[in-house]
C-alpha cells in the first residue's frame, strides 16, 4: 500500500531558497550544518502538532525563512545550503516515523535529483528501511503529483481511511 506523507517543510525550503543554487545538491555538499540553526528549526511547532500534521505557508514559508537567514547570515551559502538540506532529510524522516511503520520508501520529485539530499535522507532512516525511487519501478521521479492523486483515486475507491492507513498499515 502506498502512503502519501506531508512533508511541507521539506518541499517549501528546497523551493525557497535551497533548490535554485543547489542542482543536484552540489554547493550544499560542500557546506557544514549549523548545528544552532538546524536545533532552531526542529523546534518549529509543527513538529508538536498531532499526527496527521498539516502546515501553511505561513508556517515554513519565506517569511519564517527570511527571519532565519538574517539572524544566521553569518553561515556560508554552503553551510546555509547544508543545513537546509539536512533540516529536508530531517522534515522527510520525521513525518515517515511518525506516521507509519514501514519497510521501504520510494522517493518522487526534484528532490531525487538531489544526490546529497538523498544521501542526508538514508542517514536518517531507520535501520532496515530501504529508500529507492519511482524510478526503479518505472515511474519517472517527475510524477510526484501524479503519484498523489493515484494514491487518494486507490484510498477513495477502497473506502480506507487515511486514520486506518495510518494505523493499521494499509
Amino acid at each position: 500500500m502506498f502512503t502519501n506523507l506531508l512533508t511541507l517543510p521539506a518541499k517549501l525550503f528546497y523551493n525557497l531558497w535551497a533548490g535554485p543554487m543547489n542542482k543536484d545538491g552540489e554547493v550544499a555538499s560542500k557546506g557544514k550544518v549549523a548545528d544552532m540553526l538546524m536545533a532552531r528549526l526542529k523546534e518549529h511547532d509543527f513538529f508538536k502538532r498531532p499526527i496527521p500534521r498539516s502546515a501553511w505557508h505561513l508556517d515554513f514559508g519565506s517569511s519564517y525563512l527570511d527571519r532565519q537567514m538574517e539572524e544566521f547570515s553569518h553561515l556560508s551559502t554552503e553551510d546555509l545550503l547544508a543545513t537546509l538540506t539536512e533540516f529536508a532529510a530531517y522534515a522527510i524522516t520525521r513525518s515517515i516515523t511518525d506516521n507509519v511503520k514501514i519497510l521501504s520508501e520510494i522517493a518522487s520529485g526534484r528532490g531525487t535529483r538531489n544526490h546529497y539530499l538523498m544521501s542526508r535522507l538514508r542517514e536518517y532512516m531507520p535501520k532496515g528501511l530501504r529508500l529507492t525511487t519511482s524510478h526503479e519501478f518505472a515511474i519517472p521521479v517527475q510524477s510526484r503529483e501524479a503519484i498523489k492523486f493515484a494514491t487518494l483515486a486507490y484510498t477513495t475507491v477502497n473506502q480506507v481511511q487515511p486514520s486506518e492507513r495510518t494505523n493499521k498499515g494499509r
